[in-house]
């Protein structure tokens, strides 16, 4: 295959994007540091605090996996918090467990936090390139994006079900799509800014996949830095939820997605429901 190089950029022209980065990166250590202590004094028993030793030596180690993944589980947690939730982490088992306990008066609620890191640019245009002639790059990676990541969600909602197929009590998925790497795409870009999703249809797919995830009581998606398209539905979901797309100086967003289960075993209780739909 044959190889392409890019004139390096100067230091002049890159450094905005770097102190961006850098900036956002002390941002949400603090958020975090922040998150981390309330919930610490939110829940003492001795299971939540080791759990919550671990994700605070995860996150510090600034791995992109171990540090997202950590992240997720603290902004959920304080997100179930803001609902009105009390809460109290589960001990790591043998078997696969959910990672949170929930309960809203007498209501109980399981929580499974999981995060899917974005495809690397390079290697999706890598494949893109390989596809064959006749492709308009920009407009293909773009759907490229959106097709790998609708197969990632649903193959995550897939595996999680036979996880937690053993409780029998609602189960709430909450899967993140974690911020992309801010690199410069074609036309000066940001990868993570060209997304743009018909969340409607995104409701409507997971739905369907919902069908047959029993176990599954509800899906809540996380989406950072994508781009809300116009819906071309014509019928509104009465079991998808939409959170409000917030967007901040630099332009980052995030989206959140409920999406409850019409067939699931167990059914979220609908005071429960009803405190997730405002949170949102």
């Amino acid at each position: 295959m044959p190889q392409s190089f890019r004139r390096k950029q100067s230091a002049l022209s890159i450094s905005p994007v770097v102190n961006s980065s850098k900036k956002t990166m002390r941002q949400r250590a603090k958020q975090f540091d922040l998150s981390w202590q309330h919930l610490q004094d939110l829940c003492p028993d001795p299971d939540s605090q080791h759990r919550l030793r671990w994700l605070q030596q995860q996150y510090g180690k600034r791995e992109r996996g171990a540090s997202e993944s950590a992240q997720a589980e603290v902004d959920m947690a304080m997100l179930l918090v803001r609902a009105g939730l009390s809460l109290s982490f589960v001990k790591e088992m043998e078997h696969r467990t959910a990672d949170l306990e929930c309960y809203l008066d007498h209501d109980r609620l399981f929580v499974e936090v999981t995060v899917i890191v974005p495809i690397e640019p390079d290697r999706s245009r890598e494949f893109l390139t390989n596809r064959g002639p006749g492709n308009r790059e920009d407009e293909d990676e773009s759907g490229f994006y959106k097709d790998a990541l609708v197969k990632r969600i649903l193959a995550r909602i897939s595996e999680k079900a036979n996880q937690l197929a053993d409780y029998c009590a609602p189960v709430l998925l909450a899967v993140t799509i974690v911020p992309q790497e801010q690199n410069l795409g074609t036309k000066g870009k940001h990868n993570g800014r060209r997304m743009a999703l018909d969340l409607q249809q995104m409701g409507g797919v997971i739905t369907q996949a919902l069908a047959s995830a029993p176990p599954v009581s509800a899906v809540l998606l996380t989406l950072w830095n994508i781009q809300p398209a116009e819906s071309r539905a014509n019928i509104r979901l009465s079991n998808v939820h939409l959170g409000e797309w917030i967007s901040g100086n630099k332009g980052s967003s995030e989206i959140r997605l409920l999406a409850q289960n019409p067939a699931a075993s167990h059914s979220i209780e609908p005071e429960v429901q009803l405190a997730l739909r405002r949170v949102l």
